[in-house]
Parts: structure tokens; sequence; C-alpha cells
């Protein structure tokens, strides 16, 4: 009869917490949201086309603007400013999530943001 765990090492929500491996990886990079009809696919790779680590576990998106009304809106391809999920100037957003699921983001007529983002697998 097996017998139950009595595991301790848990986070806040109630995630296990592992160790490094060797295959463990960080990769930082940063997006100039303009103004544009369509959404833009985060991450991306330098030719614009959509990158995702792989292997990813876990993604941290910053608004690294300073202006009060600047808002970047994340959500999937078909993301609006009505829909999309708000990011405000100096706000942040930490999304667990695997690489096969691929974020856009969009900003209203008028702005741009310097958004940020760092993925981790």
């Amino acid at each position: 009869m097996p017998t139950p765990s009595n595991l301790q090492n848990l986070d806040e929500r109630g995630y296990v917490f592992v160790t490094d491996s060797a295959d463990c990886q960080i990769l930082a990079s940063q997006k100039e949201i303009d103004v544009s009809t369509a959404p833009t696919p985060i991450p991306q790779d330098a030719t614009g086309n959509p990158r995702n680590l792989p292997g990813r576990r876990r993604i941290y998106l910053k608004n690294f603007n300073e202006a009060a009304g600047d808002t970047v809106y994340i959500g999937d391809s078909s993301v609006t400013t009505a829909t999309g999920y708000p990011i405000v100037a100096q706000d942040e957003l930490i999304l667990d999530i695997t690489d096969n699921i691929q974020l856009y983001a969009i900003v209203a007529t008028s702005e741009s943001v310097n958004l940020r983002m760092l993925e981790l697998a």
C-alpha cells in the first residue's frame, strides 16, 4: 500500500518548488507595441514572427512606460482594446503558461508602449 506524501515544499499557490535542472532557461526581450490595426504577437523573433521559449513555464510582462494613460492590452490573436487584459503604465502581469500558447498585444490608436518580457523554462 502506498504511503501518502508529506510534502511541505509548496509556494503560496500550492505549486511544488523545484530545483534547477540541466535544461533551465531564461529569456528577456522587449517590444515596442505601436499603433496598429492588427494585434502584435509577443514575444517575437527579429523578423516579427511569433517566438516562444521552448519549454516555457512562466512569462512576466511589464509595461515599462511612465505615462499614466499608456496601456497595453493582452489576449489571443483577436485581442482588441475592448476585450484584452489591460496592463497600465509600470504595471506587470505574470502568467503560468506553456510555450504552445501564443500571446498578442495591442494599444489604443494614440499610444505606444514599451513592453518588457521575461520567459522562464
